[in-house]
């Protein structure tokens, strides 16, 4: 059995938070007294979701594009500098809106860096920080 109060206070942080399976989690943990860090290309978008969650002023959000490499780096720098890494949830992503069965290789690069590249960058990021100050943190896929 899952102890649910494991979660007060935790600090987690959310990529793809604006929609879906990201603003899921991100409700879903807030209810459970964590502090959630939602992160997603669509400002307007994070801006109205994180006040749709309980207690919104204990919460943020990181407005970033993952196609550009300087977002990976300042939200890393930003999960570092505010310790939003007892818990990463990955949600970024998906199909990016792409309604063809068969993508061209421009699209399927975009898919790759977004779905994987950047996931993989702003794990190995952080895990190095979290290795440095010898703390662990669960990240899920």
């Amino acid at each position: 059995m899952i102890n649910l109060n494991q979660f007060k206070n935790k600090k987690i942080l959310i990529t793809g938070a604006s929609n879906g399976l990201g603003f899921i989690c991100a409700q879903y943990f807030s209810k459970l007294e964590s502090k959630i860090y939602l992160c997603g290309k669509d400002k307007k978008k994070l801006e109205k979701r994180i006040n749709s969650l309980k207690k919104p002023n204990k919460h943020k959000i990181f407005s970033c594009d993952f196609n550009n490499k300087k977002n990976i780096k300042e939200l890393t720098a930003n999960i570092i500098e505010e310790k939003f890494y007892d818990i990463i949830i990955h949600c970024a992503g998906g199909g990016l809106s792409l309604r063809e069965s068969l993508i061209d290789m421009n699209n399927l690069e975009k898919l790759f860096r977004v779905n994987l590249g950047a996931i993989v960058e702003i794990n190995r990021t952080i895990i190095n920080h979290l290795k440095k100050i010898n703390k662990d943190c669960n990240i899920v896929h």
